[in-house]
């Protein structure tokens, strides 16, 4: 697997908070893009941040935030809230391929990546990135960057 690290500039997004099984982020991106539709928004990218380690926290308690890369000063509706994701470093994984590969590809970079790297970990959330949409692409051809926060150079 090809890691790269890179510095990721502040991103600012609308987002809505879901807590469970990941399978529920679906409906919040319905959600979430039926707004932006509707403020006449086109997001630049979409993104999940994963607040949480599924090794330690229990399923019914795991945050996510299913997330919409725009700039508007629209007033949001309730559950969805304007943001900013703070700039900084990550290990990037550029997956290519279906979304159930993406267990598979953190455990690399978990398991193997992170502890042979010289790396640690920092406390904001890992992040995916999509490139593209399940809506109109191929599993096989979608791209997804799974990104893991790192601690400041100064820091590790």
């Amino acid at each position: 697997m090809d890691v790269r690290i890179e510095e990721i500039e502040e991103i600012g997004v609308a987002r809505i908070r879901h807590v469970g099984d990941q399978s529920g982020l679906g409906e919040c991106f319905e959600r979430l893009m039926g707004w932006v539709v509707t403020i006449g928004a086109a997001p630049v990218r979409t993104i999940t941040l994963e607040h949480d380690n599924p090794e330690v926290t229990p399923v019914e308690r795991r945050r996510w935030d299913a997330c919409a890369e725009l700039q508007t000063d629209a007033d949001p509706p309730a559950g969805i809230v304007l943001d900013r994701i703070p700039s900084g470093r990550y290990a990037v994984y550029t997956l290519r391929g279906p979304y159930e590969q993406m267990p598979e590809a953190y455990g690399y970079l978990f398991g193997t990546w992170l502890p042979n790297s010289g790396e640690a970990m920092d406390d904001r959330p890992s992040m995916e990135i999509y490139r593209n949409s399940p809506l109109d692409t191929a599993p096989e051809d979608l791209v997804t960057d799974l990104c893991v926060p790192l601690r400041p150079t100064s820091e590790r």
